[in-house]
């Protein structure tokens, strides 16, 4: 894997993948400013968030009935693969996931293309050292407002805490059976 930095039509054209780690307030810009005849058929993975500092450091998720960051992304670039990925982790975790509980923090991936999200979460494992088992696949593109607000919240957690290498797990109890019911019910007509 080659890396490099550069501007960002310099970033879109050498790149076959595109990491989107702008602030989320201006990166619809940032990425036409990239060109979107250079993003075209690639992977971009959106680790930007759409926050607002207004209040000092603790950031505040922009949210509401507005479409995701990643959605309006996606609408910005229709020949483009967008997987919101990374954006709810501090930093010491997401380039170290072992630093937090043996490396079993969640990440969680969101994106309307199965192909790219696989080909996201591979590079996760390979080459940050994520856990396959740790990558949590949560639907499309649709769902992507649910990570965008995560991240104020990991920071909060992390100042209150004093260390930035804090992570979170989704948890759950096995499915219980359906409970057997005696009667049958019917619903009254009107």
């Amino acid at each position: 894997m080659h890396v490099s930095t550069g501007c960002y039509e310099e970033a879109s054209i050498f790149g076959d993948w595109v990491f989107n780690c702008t602030n989320g307030t201006y990166s619809i810009e940032c990425v036409v400013a990239a060109g979107m005849d250079n993003l075209a058929g690639k992977v971009l993975v959106d680790m930007a968030n759409p926050l607002n500092h207004s209040q000092g450091f603790s950031p505040v998720a922009v949210t509401g009935s507005m479409p995701s960051l990643a959605e309006s992304l996606q609408q910005a670039l229709p020949e483009c693969f967008v997987v919101i990925a990374l954006n709810h982790l501090c930093l010491p975790v997401l380039s170290d996931p072992a630093s937090v509980n043996n490396g079993t923090t969640d990440l969680y991936i969101c994106g309307d293309d199965e192909r790219a999200k696989q080909e996201v979460a591979n590079l996760l494992v390979h080459t940050l050292g994520w856990k396959n088992d740790c990558i949590v696949d949560l639907g499309g593109l649709d769902q992507a407002r649910l990570t965008e607000g995560l991240l104020p919240l990991m920071a909060q957690y992390a100042v209150r805490s004093g260390t930035f290498k804090v992570g979170m797990k989704l948890f759950s109890a096995p499915a219980a059976p359906e409970p057997e019911m005696e009667h049958q019910y019917e619903m009254p007509t009107n």
